[in-house]
């Protein structure tokens, strides 16, 4: 029945793709329509909230809904759930004393978010529920591999809650995707030595994995240590730089895919490596874009129904996309956390996300992170190409000028530039991710 499910679900957010933009949007608003009357059956939480909006179902939008947040899912978790089974102090105990394989009640999957944002949160899937949260991804995904079957190696944490885990071991269940794919996760809890020979003997036609990760890998390869000739790498979950995608592109010669994904939303978009913008999976999600945060509201989620919940993305809309139904936003996405306060000389505060310093790095900074641990400054991190490392001063210098030429501009000239020179991606090996920007000092007066 999943295989069957799984085919039906890819063939269906295909066909989706060819449709215009006002026939999508009438599958969006059945999609809805069916999840309102479902939540207002069988939610308390929702159920109580319809009753206060005092609108015929019809006319209700996400928007009518106040905001959700992990807070309040914590605080209203039994009344939000559908399936009365369902107790979050369980869910907790299954956590702790269970395999991440084995499904809480026998049939939910609990998949936990990395809680970068500080609120890490348990949410609750059903099988099917997560076969149409990852489906938009492979109907849509990079297109170019001509393999009978694909192996597949995932750079993480194989045997954890985390989504991005809990999806690929269920995928490798089902009968009709291990026809054409074979999994092989390999974990970061080890020596890196060890990832490398893993690679080397799996020799994986999709590498896939966090952006710094794949940096690595990347180093390891560039070096001669990683030997592997990918059709594709799938960079997900972080934020990926312009020059973190030119490196991998260089290095691995192949496609480089930036896929849109949360524990939250699963597949949510994606940025085909020819392409500038990810193209946002409005038949599976409603997307509010905001200019300090985005809301969402899953239209597949039924056993924990998410409507109108805030993420911290910060999206930036390039309008409608020319080849399919879906509205395209900015390629790289930003965190709430990541962008920086700044004040000029007239005490005006302004916000300069960290994105904007990418196309400002001279030619061969790899990658960089920003630091703020003292008032009025700002420490630039930048990790030079291997190929560069002899013009290592050089960049060093020429980067030092064009911010602070950039920050005069901005009437920022009070502030403290400095640059340097790093040899580690900064990898928080906890969550596999890193942070490009970090402030440490608590108010910052910039």
């Amino acid at each position: 029945m999943l295989s069957l499910k799984y085919i039906s679900s890819i063939i269906k957010y295909s066909k989706v793709s060819r449709l215009n933009r006002e026939e999508m949007l009438y599958i969006q608003k059945q999609k809805w329509l069916k999840l309102l009357k479902f939540v207002n059956k069988k939610s308390p939480y929702y159920s109580n909230i319809i009753k206060h909006i005092n609108k015929p179902l019809e006319l209700i939008v996400p928007q009518d809904f106040p905001v959700l947040t992990k807070k309040i899912i914590q605080e209203h978790f039994n009344e939000i759930v559908t399936d009365s089974k369902i107790n979050q102090s369980e869910v907790h105990n299954h956590v702790e004393s269970h395999d991440p394989t084995q499904l809480y009640l026998g049939k939910y999957h609990i998949l936990k978010t990395s809680g970068s944002s500080g609120k890490p949160g348990y949410f609750l899937s059903s099988s099917t529920e997560v076969i149409e949260g990852v489906a938009p991804t492979v109907a849509r995904g990079h297109k170019g591999i001509r393999r009978r079957k694909k192996r597949i190696s995932m750079i993480g944490f194989p045997r954890s809650y985390a989504g991005s885990s809990q999806t690929m071991s269920f995928c490798d269940k089902i009968w009709i995707a291990k026809k054409f794919v074979e999994y092989h996760p390999v974990s970061i809890e080890q020596p890196f030595e060890n990832v490398i020979s893993q690679l080397n003997e799996i020799q994986p036609h999709v590498l896939s994995g966090y952006a710094k990760l794949l940096l690595l890998l990347a180093d390891a390869q560039a070096s001669g240590k990683l030997k592997i000739h990918p059709d594709s790498i799938e960079s997900g979950g972080e934020l990926l730089l312009n020059t973190d995608r030119n490196y991998l592109k260089e290095v691995f010669k192949c496609p480089v895919n930036n896929h849109y994904g949360s524990t939250e939303g699963f597949s949510m978009g994606i940025c085909r490596d020819n392409e500038s913008g990810i193209e946002l999976f409005e038949d599976h999600l409603i997307f509010e874009i905001l200019p300090t945060e985005t809301r969402i509201t899953n239209l597949n989620n039924f056993v924990m129904p998410l409507i109108n919940y805030q993420m911290r993305d910060i999206l930036v809309p390039k309008g409608i996309s020319k080849t399919s139904p879906f509205q395209i936003v900015e390629n790289a996405i930003g965190r709430t956390d990541e962008i920086p306060y700044l004040t000029t000389l007239e005490k005006d505060k302004i916000t300069i996300h960290p994105l904007a310093f990418d196309p400002l790095m001279p030619h061969g900074v790899k990658t960089f992170s920003m630091v703020c641990d003292k008032p009025n400054s700002v420490t630039y991190k930048i990790f030079i190409d291997h190929n560069h490392k002899h013009l290592s001063s050089n960049i060093q210098a020429e980067t030092l000028k064009v911010l602070k030429d950039f920050f005069n501009k901005k009437g920022l000239s009070t502030i403290e530039v400095i640059v340097e020179l790093t040899d580690d991606y900064d990898v928080n090996l906890q969550t596999g991710k890193s942070q490009i920007w970090r402030q440490s000092v608590i108010e910052n007066t910039l």
